[in-house]
């Protein structure tokens, strides 16, 4: 996503998990760009824990996969669903 101009960060505690999230200002058509590309690569889309929820593909059974969500021209990537809830442009829809 920082390749394309957007911002990206993460965070690690103590353990091996991390956290990262992620936002990248999207057109309607680049949207419907990335979607199919997503959706070629595996991603599923999903209901939960946000309509247009965007899961990724299973690669590990020992971690939660991340996700993309977009809203009103923003792309959000989180790598554990329930950070959804976090970015207001997503919590409660």
């Amino acid at each position: 996503m920082e390749d394309g101009g957007g911002i990206a960060c993460a965070w690690q505690g103590d353990g091996d998990v991390v956290v990262i999230f992620g936002q990248l200002a999207l057109t309607a058509a680049e949207w419907e760009s990335k979607k199919a590309e997503l959706l070629t690569t595996g991603f599923v889309e999903e209901t939960a824990p946000v309509a247009g929820y965007f899961n990724e593909p299973d690669t590990d059974p020992n971690y939660i996969d991340g996700g993309f969500a977009y809203r009103d021209g923003t792309l959000f990537y989180v790598s554990y669903p329930a950070l959804t809830q976090s970015v207001p442009e997503l919590a409660g829809v």
